[in-house]
């Protein structure tokens, strides 16, 4: 099936197997910057989550762990959000994604226009 996108762009879609689940993203141009890295939990070891990342467990089981020692279970689609200068260690097995959110002028800040393919 063809359906059409933001700016007219055209797209396809169809269903290859079973239900779908779709993590977005959505920032604004040049004001913010997004990535996210799937990360495998089972052979990553313990993950540090900041105030500037988001961390999402696509499968499996999670415990995070904070620094007073409090600790939480994460089950499929719960996510970890913490605060400040907090930081959560994130350990089980499964997959997450990890979320990273950042200010764009200050990610590009030392870097030439040609390196961020913008012109002067």
């Amino acid at each position: 099936m063809s359906c059409s996108a933001s700016r007219g762009s055209q797209t396809s879609r169809s269903l290859l197997a079973g239900p779908v689940r779709d993590l977005n993203v959505m920032t604004r141009n040049h004001r913010v910057l997004a990535t996210v890295a799937i990360r495998d939990l089972s052979e990553a070891g313990p993950i540090a989550v900041d105030g500037s990342q988001v961390l999402v467990l696509l499968t499996g089981s999670a415990v995070v762990a904070g620094a007073d020692g409090s600790r939480a279970e994460m089950h499929p689609l719960d996510a970890e959000c913490t605060s400040g200068a907090h930081v959560r260690l994130v350990s089980g097995s499964g997959r997450a994604a990890l979320v990273r959110i950042e200010n764009y002028r200050m990610t590009r800040a030392g870097r030439s226009p040609s390196q961020d393919g913008e012109s002067s």
